[in-house]
């Protein structure tokens, strides 16, 4: 099994780290290990949800309401 070393980690992220890993009775390696299995697991399913979301809200415009391209030709000429 690997081992993980963090340089340069925050005192106060370290200490709610700990606080949690207390709270949950696990030791502060396994407590990492779960937060970091959790994070990496969510990224496909909150992707999958968000592209499902913005579709859901695309705006499709109607055909009718897009003016053709040769009338903004003309209508740009007269000007």
């Amino acid at each position: 099994m690997a081992t993980l070393h963090v340089r340069r980690f925050p005192d106060a992220l370290y200490q709610r780290l700990a606080k949690l890993a207390g709270a949950e009775r696990r030791s502060l390696g396994a407590e990492v290990t779960v937060l970091i299995e959790r994070a990496l697991a969510r990224p496909a399913a909150a992707q999958a949800t968000v592209l499902r979301t913005l579709d859901r809200l695309r705006v499709r415009p109607s055909r009718t309401s897009v003016p053709a391209s040769l009338e903004l030709l003309k209508a740009d000429r007269r000007r």
